[in-house]
Protein backbone atom coordinates (compact mmCIF):
# COMPACT_ATOMS: atom_id res chain seq x y z
CA UNK A 1 0.00 0.00 0.00
CA UNK A 2 1.26 3.26 -1.08
CA UNK A 3 1.54 6.73 0.73
CA UNK A 4 0.09 9.45 -0.29
CA UNK A 5 -0.96 11.87 2.24
CA UNK A 6 -0.64 15.47 0.93
CA UNK A 7 0.20 16.70 3.84
CA UNK A 8 2.17 13.87 5.88
CA UNK A 9 5.26 15.20 6.68
CA UNK A 10 6.65 11.55 6.88
CA UNK A 11 5.73 11.14 3.29
CA UNK A 12 8.67 13.58 2.65
CA UNK A 13 11.22 12.81 4.75
CA UNK A 14 10.48 9.15 3.15
CA UNK A 15 11.04 10.74 -0.03
CA UNK A 16 14.06 12.88 0.58
CA UNK A 17 15.94 9.84 2.38
CA UNK A 18 15.01 8.16 -1.36
CA UNK A 19 16.34 10.84 -3.29
CA UNK A 20 19.42 11.34 -1.16
CA UNK A 21 20.66 7.49 -1.92
CA UNK A 22 19.82 7.45 -5.26
CA UNK A 23 21.36 10.47 -6.20
CA UNK A 24 24.71 9.72 -4.23
CA UNK A 25 24.68 6.57 -5.89
CA UNK A 26 23.63 7.31 -9.42
CA UNK A 27 24.02 11.20 -9.57
CA UNK A 28 21.50 13.64 -10.41
CA UNK A 29 21.29 12.87 -14.25
CA UNK A 30 20.72 9.21 -13.98
CA UNK A 31 18.64 9.04 -10.64
CA UNK A 32 15.21 7.87 -11.89
CA UNK A 33 12.11 9.47 -10.05
CA UNK A 34 9.88 6.33 -10.36
CA UNK A 35 12.72 4.27 -8.83
CA UNK A 36 13.18 7.10 -5.90
CA UNK A 37 9.44 6.97 -5.24
CA UNK A 38 9.45 3.19 -5.10
CA UNK A 39 12.12 2.96 -2.60
CA UNK A 40 10.11 5.30 -0.67
CA UNK A 41 6.78 3.96 -0.64
CA UNK A 42 4.90 6.32 -2.94
CA UNK A 43 3.20 6.89 -6.17
CA UNK A 44 4.85 9.77 -8.41
CA UNK A 45 1.39 11.46 -7.97
CA UNK A 46 2.49 12.03 -4.03
CA UNK A 47 5.75 13.48 -4.77
CA UNK A 48 4.18 15.68 -7.22
CA UNK A 49 2.18 16.65 -4.13
CA UNK A 50 5.60 18.82 -2.24
CA UNK A 51 7.84 18.87 -4.90
CA UNK A 52 7.21 20.16 -8.63
CA UNK A 53 10.36 18.19 -10.11
CA UNK A 54 13.54 16.38 -9.72
CA UNK A 55 15.47 19.40 -9.43
CA UNK A 56 13.41 20.96 -7.05
CA UNK A 57 14.06 16.94 -4.70
CA UNK A 58 17.78 18.01 -5.54
CA UNK A 59 17.22 21.74 -4.43
CA UNK A 60 15.44 20.04 -1.07
CA UNK A 61 18.59 18.01 -0.54
CA UNK A 62 21.73 20.33 -1.20
CA UNK A 63 20.14 23.90 0.36
CA UNK A 64 20.76 23.91 3.69
CA UNK A 65 24.93 22.29 2.50
CA UNK A 66 24.52 25.22 -0.49
CA UNK A 67 23.52 27.79 2.18
CA UNK A 68 26.45 27.17 4.27
CA UNK A 69 28.61 26.60 1.87
CA UNK A 70 27.93 30.12 0.75
CA UNK A 71 28.46 31.77 3.58
CA UNK A 72 32.18 29.87 4.34
CA UNK A 73 33.16 31.07 1.15
CA UNK A 74 31.64 34.72 1.57
CA UNK A 75 33.75 34.99 5.10
CA UNK A 76 36.79 33.21 3.45
CA UNK A 77 36.51 35.96 0.81
CA UNK A 78 36.15 38.88 3.23
CA UNK A 79 39.23 38.01 5.33
CA UNK A 80 41.46 36.87 2.56
CA UNK A 81 40.71 38.92 -0.46
CA UNK A 82 39.31 41.87 0.81
CA UNK A 83 41.47 42.38 4.64
CA UNK A 84 44.12 40.94 2.70
CA UNK A 85 44.45 38.15 4.95
CA UNK A 86 44.98 40.90 8.09
CA UNK A 87 42.38 39.18 10.12
CA UNK A 88 42.87 35.22 8.68
CA UNK A 89 43.79 32.57 10.94
CA UNK A 90 44.12 29.59 8.48
CA UNK A 91 44.61 27.24 11.23
CA UNK A 92 41.56 28.09 12.37
CA UNK A 93 40.18 28.18 9.01
CA UNK A 94 41.40 25.09 7.88
CA UNK A 95 39.97 23.01 10.92
CA UNK A 96 36.81 24.67 10.39
CA UNK A 97 36.85 23.17 6.96
CA UNK A 98 37.58 20.12 7.44
CA UNK A 99 35.43 19.30 10.28
CA UNK A 100 32.17 21.06 7.77
CA UNK A 101 33.16 18.71 4.82
CA UNK A 102 33.11 15.75 7.72
CA UNK A 103 29.74 16.96 9.07
CA UNK A 104 27.99 17.50 5.83
CA UNK A 105 30.37 14.89 3.74
CA UNK A 106 26.75 13.66 1.77
CA UNK A 107 25.82 17.58 0.95
CA UNK A 108 28.83 18.31 -0.09
CA UNK A 109 29.43 15.29 -2.29
CA UNK A 110 26.08 15.81 -4.62
CA UNK A 111 26.77 19.56 -5.08
CA UNK A 112 30.39 18.79 -6.03
CA UNK A 113 30.47 15.02 -7.66
CA UNK A 114 26.69 14.38 -8.53
CA UNK A 115 25.09 17.21 -9.85
CA UNK A 116 25.61 16.75 -13.70
CA UNK A 117 22.87 17.47 -15.24
CA UNK A 118 21.69 19.83 -12.83
CA UNK A 119 21.75 23.78 -12.92
CA UNK A 120 24.50 22.97 -10.29
CA UNK A 121 26.62 21.00 -12.17
CA UNK A 122 29.35 23.80 -12.80
CA UNK A 123 29.65 24.46 -9.33
CA UNK A 124 32.60 22.06 -8.67
CA UNK A 125 34.15 23.76 -11.34
CA UNK A 126 33.37 27.11 -9.97
CA UNK A 127 34.67 26.62 -6.17
CA UNK A 128 37.88 25.09 -7.75
CA UNK A 129 38.53 28.23 -10.00
CA UNK A 130 37.56 29.98 -6.66
CA UNK A 131 40.17 28.56 -4.15
CA UNK A 132 42.58 28.96 -6.83
CA UNK A 133 42.47 32.53 -7.19
CA UNK A 134 42.03 32.74 -3.32
CA UNK A 135 45.09 30.70 -3.03
CA UNK A 136 47.49 32.28 -5.13
CA UNK A 137 46.16 35.81 -3.39
CA UNK A 138 47.19 34.23 0.07
CA UNK A 139 50.55 33.46 -0.86
CA UNK A 140 51.14 36.66 -2.44
CA UNK A 141 49.32 38.94 0.04
CA UNK A 142 50.61 36.62 3.21
CA UNK A 143 53.27 34.90 1.86
CA UNK A 144 55.16 37.02 -0.25
CA UNK A 145 55.37 35.09 -2.82
CA UNK A 146 54.57 34.99 -6.57
CA UNK A 147 52.78 31.16 -7.48
CA UNK A 148 53.29 30.12 -10.79
CA UNK A 149 49.53 29.76 -11.84
CA UNK A 150 50.41 25.98 -12.99
CA UNK A 151 51.20 24.70 -9.77
CA UNK A 152 48.53 26.52 -8.06
CA UNK A 153 45.88 24.87 -10.45
CA UNK A 154 48.17 21.82 -9.50
CA UNK A 155 47.86 21.88 -6.05
CA UNK A 156 43.90 22.68 -6.28
CA UNK A 157 43.47 19.24 -8.27
CA UNK A 158 45.40 17.80 -5.44
CA UNK A 159 43.34 19.06 -2.59
CA UNK A 160 39.87 18.50 -4.30
CA UNK A 161 40.84 14.99 -5.36
CA UNK A 162 42.00 14.58 -1.34
CA UNK A 163 39.17 15.75 -0.28
CA UNK A 164 36.55 13.62 -3.03
CA UNK A 165 38.08 10.48 -2.05
CA UNK A 166 37.96 11.37 1.96
CA UNK A 167 33.75 12.63 1.46
CA UNK A 168 33.01 9.52 -1.03
CA UNK A 169 34.89 6.66 1.07
CA UNK A 170 33.12 4.37 3.75
CA UNK A 171 34.87 5.18 6.92
CA UNK A 172 32.59 5.71 10.06
CA UNK A 173 32.85 9.05 11.76
CA UNK A 174 36.19 8.37 13.71
CA UNK A 175 37.55 7.15 10.89
CA UNK A 176 36.62 9.88 8.84
CA UNK A 177 37.35 12.56 11.64
CA UNK A 178 41.27 10.95 11.98
CA UNK A 179 41.71 11.07 8.18
CA UNK A 180 40.45 14.56 8.06
CA UNK A 181 42.70 15.51 10.71
CA UNK A 182 45.89 14.24 8.62
CA UNK A 183 44.60 15.40 5.61
CA UNK A 184 44.65 18.74 6.92
CA UNK A 185 48.05 18.45 8.49
CA UNK A 186 49.69 17.30 5.40
CA UNK A 187 47.98 19.92 3.05
CA UNK A 188 48.87 22.80 5.50
CA UNK A 189 52.96 21.78 5.72
CA UNK A 190 52.66 21.11 2.17
CA UNK A 191 51.62 24.53 1.24
CA UNK A 192 53.56 26.38 3.57
CA UNK A 193 56.85 24.10 2.54
CA UNK A 194 55.82 24.96 -1.21
CA UNK A 195 55.90 28.76 0.23
CA UNK A 196 59.18 28.69 1.76
CA UNK A 197 60.25 26.87 -1.50
CA UNK A 198 58.98 29.36 -4.18
CA UNK A 199 60.88 32.19 -1.50
CA UNK A 200 63.98 31.05 -1.04
CA UNK A 201 64.04 30.56 -5.16
CA UNK A 202 63.72 34.21 -5.18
Amino acid sequence: MTKETKFDRSVVNDLLASAKTHFLENGYEKASLRKICSSAGVTTGALYFSFANKEALFDALIGPTLQKMDAVLDDLEQKVLKEKGKNFDANRFNDFIFRFLVDNKDGVRLLMARAQGSRYEDYAQKIHLYVERLMAYYAKTVGGVDVDPKLVSILTNMYFTAVSDLISGDYDDEELYEMAGALRTCMEEGFYAMLRRQKEKG
